[in-house]
């Protein structure tokens, strides 16, 4: 798990062009949703529709996917507590990441 630090200077590295902060799903009933470390994938949460080509994702919704499925399947801001307080948990979650990515190489 990361620290204050490292979470922070990873996170404010990723372009996104909307607001967004760390996201989790509430419910981990299958595997598909944990990292390679067996911690629960964090997300990019859009705090703001946002729309690409053929992807559309509303206010709430993962950058990796609309996550239309099972509707007891919550999501919610992700953060972590040390001595100092809350902070946003590191995002994990690789097709967040990669799209982000590609955002950051079509806007350079």
């Amino acid at each position: 798990m990361a620290n204050r630090k490292e979470a922070k200077e990873f996170n404010d590295a990723i372009m996104c062009p909307v607001k967004w902060q760390s996201g989790r799903k509430t419910q981990y009933s299958s595997c598909w949703n944990r990292s390679i470390e067996g911690e629960p994938l964090v997300h990019i949460q859009l705090l703001e529709n946002y729309s690409k080509g053929k992807m559309t994702r509303m206010a709430g919704s993962f950058l990796c996917h609309e996550g239309t499925g099972s509707p007891d399947l919550k999501k919610c801001h992700c953060q972590r507590e040390d001595s100092e307080g809350k902070y946003d948990a590191k995002v994990t979650c690789r097709i967040c990441l990669e799209r982000a990515a590609t955002h950051r190489k079509e806007n350079a």
